[in-house]
């Protein structure tokens, strides 16, 4: 296993907060295309690209590829088509490559794989897709899809027709690899019934340390999603809000993960792509994101530098830990009544030693979703709750519980000087001294 290699500054923060052959071929106007193939060796496998040994240190997310880059990533992962031109062409000038996802109806969204007529247009429409985009330089595989497995019950006629797509790709494209990105409890049926998928691809965040211990299959694999603990695998309150982990306890699972279940299995694993990096609303805004809304970065994209190899940050992002309502954490299960005044603490440290500026919000808690053509259903940030921070003390506050009961998240930032930031967030149920809050 590798050292756990940190700067000094971080010490400082975390002992204070923890107390395929090779082919080329010319294509105009875009330089040269780079054959990837993926070759078998004894009982190891290897993703070969333009007939050198490649192995993904990518990323789910199409922003911040720069920074990508200089944090020693080689690769990146879309989940649609929707600005695929200037992405390639990005990954083309920065050195990356793409793992290029074509979105495929989904059971669970009402896309019928029995409906022979809308089966056949999404065909035609795959078709466009890879001929359009197949002699790109910086396109390293196609993605069909992303877990079109997740459904109450697959259809007899949902597989058949993944295979399909994937042999109509290899027919128009035999010099870029093709997968499917599901769970893994997923993978007899994909191996099953699409014969033609040249390497198989997990989903998988939490479970991800069990999995790579009970996986026996000797077959290609690689990591399309990864990270921290769902949100459906979190702890949850007694009104079911998930508890977020510390920005502090993502960086060490995530650091544990890659070195001891990711790397070490690298005769079938062929790399994997980190979730998220950007900023992506799913249970909270911070609870997959890298980064904020605004950009700035977190000490997760320090981590990463870490793990690939890349750059060492010149400054490095701060740390929030210990959030507290009332000298309370998560795990005390935080009700208040509704309309009364509060305090609230955090603990926050900059491995610099350098001052931090504080930014606090209120907003309800839960899912809201809308659906967006090409993406599916798609999570919405809920606005905050104006007027309810009474005094800003940066590390404390006091606020004012909203008027109405219900479920509500704490939310607060800290930015460095260099506008680097972290993240911490506490859930609370809002009720009154008359009532009991009802709970499924």
């Amino acid at each position: 296993m590798a050292c756990f290699k940190i700067t000094p500054a971080l010490i400082i923060a975390l002992v204070l907060l923890g107390s395929c052959r090779e082919h080329m071929e010319s294509v105009p106007g875009n330089g040269i295309s780079k054959k990837v193939e993926i070759r078998k060796s004894g009982d190891r496998y290897q993703m070969y690209r333009n007939g050198e040994p490649y192995f993904i240190k990518g990323a789910c997310g199409i922003d911040h590829l720069e920074t990508l880059k200089n944090a020693g990533g080689n690769s990146f992962r879309t989940y649609d088509t929707q600005g695929l031109d200037t992405l390639l062409d990005q990954a083309q000038a920065l050195g990356l490559t793409v793992m290029a996802g074509i979105w495929v109806g989904r059971e669970r969204e009402g896309f019928n794989y029995g409906d022979k007529v809308a089966v056949q247009q999404q065909k035609e429409r795959v078709r466009a897709v890879v001929e359009r985009y197949k002699d790109h330089p910086a396109l390293l595989c196609w993605a069909v899809g992303n877990e079109p497995d997740n459904a109450d019950e697959d259809t007899d006629d949902l597989w058949p027709a993944i295979n399909d797509l994937i042999r109509m790709i290899h027919e128009l494209d035999p010099d870029h690899p093709v997968t499917v990105p599901v769970y893994p409890e997923s993978t007899e049926t994909v191996l099953q019934n699409c014969p033609d998928v040249d390497f198989l691809s997990f989903n998988i965040f939490g479970g991800l340390t069990g999995f790579s211990k009970k996986f026996r299959k000797n077959v290609p694999f690689v990591y399309t999603e990864w990270g921290i603990l769902g949100g459906w695998e979190s702890p949850v309150t007694g009104w079911h809000a998930g508890i977020e982990e510390s920005i502090k306890q993502k960086y060490e699972r995530i650091y544990n993960t890659y070195h001891r279940h990711i790397l070490p299995d690298s005769a079938r694993c062929m790399g994997s792509y980190i979730f998220y990096w950007g900023q992506k609303q799913e249970y909270t805004p911070t609870w997959f994101s890298f980064f904020t809304k605004n950009g700035e970065k977190t000490a997760l994209v320090d981590l990463m530098a870490l793990l690939w190899g890349g750059a060492s940050p010149a400054n490095e992002a701060p740390f929030l830990d210990s959030l507290l309502i009332e000298g309370g954490d998560a795990f005390d299960e935080i009700y208040l009544n509704a309309n009364t005044v509060s305090t609230a603490t955090v603990l926050g440290v900059d491995p610099e030693l350098g001052p931090l500026s504080y930014h606090w919000e209120i907003l309800p808690d839960g899912q809201f979703f809308k659906y967006v053509p090409g993406r599916g259903k798609v999570e919405i940030s809920p606005e905050p709750i104006p007027g309810l921070i009474l005094e800003n003390k940066g590390p404390g506050i006091v606020f004012k519980t909203p008027p109405h009961t219900g479920a509500f998240r704490l939310m607060v930032s800290a930015t460095d000087d260099q506008g680097h930031v972290s993240y911490a967030n506490l859930p609370f149920f809002n009720t009154n001294d008359s009532m009991t809050p009802e709970l499924e």
